[in-house]
């Protein structure tokens, strides 16, 4: 939680340039959405409450966050990904983080955006060290991050990639307008594959395995015999400068095919 000594109002105004004004600094923050609370762990914020997702303990987000739950009342239930309104009553926040606008009517709350389309790594992770650093953590150090996009530009521009979905004999490939991993490959100049999609359809039409093509292929799932890919897994959605340098840089290590 913020330790810095906030005195008089404090305000916030979001990327939709929505501002909330409280009469002080918060100090009980509860975290209304799974990957947001991973992303702001990774920040440097602890919520007294937060969406635990199913299993909080082998959560891999959390894992690359260096967070854990210890002491954190949980919202949701293992089940069920829904916000209890009981369980936020009784957290008593004096700010609710959500990623979606809206949902909870009577409490203050910021929203912050994640994955939105078109969103860069570089807009999410500067809004999320903004909200942060307004709630008291300490400014991020994004040397690392940046010197791995330099590493990833100069040893993939120009490359073709693609991230998809094992769909038995069939892979979806994801909408790189959706991710912001795949947004960010693509400003640093690699030819990113995927069609746009409808909004309820990120992860694009499934295709046959022989009818898929890049440099790079890297699938989440089991791929068929003998087809040159590379795994990725719910780590590229922990949005945090210390796992994008780690990830970017193992990107630029892998061969167009499978090891």
């Amino acid at each position: 939680m913020p330790t810095r000594d906030h005195r008089g109002p404090w305000r916030w105004t979001d990327s939709r340039g929505i501002t909330l004004e409280l009469p002080s600094a918060p100090r009980r923050v509860a975290v209304a959405d799974l990957l947001a609370t991973s992303t702001l762990a990774a920040a440097g914020i602890n919520p007294v409450a937060a969406a635990l997702g199913p299993d909080p303990e082998h959560d891999v987000c959390f894992a690359a966050a260096g967070f854990s739950a210890d002491g954190v009342a949980r919202l949701d239930t293992p089940d069920d990904p829904a916000v209890r309104p009981d369980a936020l009553a009784e957290s008593r926040p004096d700010l609710i983080v959500d990623r979606h606008p809206n949902r909870y009517p009577g409490f203050p709350v910021v929203t912050l955006p994640l994955k939105a389309r078109g969103q860069s790594l570089d807009d999410l992770l500067a809004e999320t060290a903004r909200l942060a650093v307004a709630l008291g953590a300490a400014p991020p150090a994004p040397d690392s991050y940046e010197a791995a996009k330099l590493r990833v530009t100069a040893a993939l521009s120009g490359r073709t990639i693609l991230f998809g979905y094992a769909r038995g004999a069939r892979l979806s490939i994801l909408d790189p307008t959706r991710y912001p991993w795949l947004v960010t490959l693509r400003e640093l100049g690699l030819r990113v594959i995927g069609d746009h999609t409808a909004d309820d359809a990120p992860h694009g039409t499934p295709v046959p395995w022989a009818a898929v093509s890049a440099d790079l292929i890297l699938v989440d799932g089991p791929t068929p015999p003998g087809f040159g890919a590379h795994p990725w897994d719910d780590a590229w959605h922990a949005f945090s400068y210390p796992n994008y340098a780690r990830l970017f840089t193992a990107l630029t290590t892998l061969d167009r095919t499978a090891a």
